[in-house]
């Protein structure tokens, strides 16, 4: 995939998998939330609109910026919501028309 120039994802990566990645390819970026390494090798072409990453407690966090992540790589511009559950739920009010206008 190196060798072809293509975008590469990695996930559930561990940061000692990142460092033996990083030994072949110094471009490589780890994402310790998301668990992701990604290596971005041509420009990602962005797609109209956006994706809305929302999340209800702290404890979803990392699923959704694995999400987010894995989204972003494949050419879309993403929206994170966080901590938006029950005890927030201001905070989901005050992102409607966000997450209305997501895709």
């Amino acid at each position: 995939m190196l060798a072809h120039h293509s975008n590469i994802l990695a996930t559930r990566a561990t940061p000692e998998i990142y460092e033996a990645v990083r030994t072949c390819c110094s471009s490589a970026r780890y994402n310790p939330m998301a668990r992701t390494i990604t290596i971005v090798q041509k420009e990602i072409e962005k797609a109209n609109g956006y994706i809305a990453v929302i999340t209800a407690g702290t404890s979803d966090l990392a699923v959704a910026e694995e999400a987010a992540v894995t989204a972003e790589i494949m050419g879309n511009r993403v929206e994170r919501i966080t901590d938006v559950g029950i005890a927030g739920i201001h905070r989901l009010l005050d992102t409607l028309d966000v997450i209305r206008a997501a895709g």
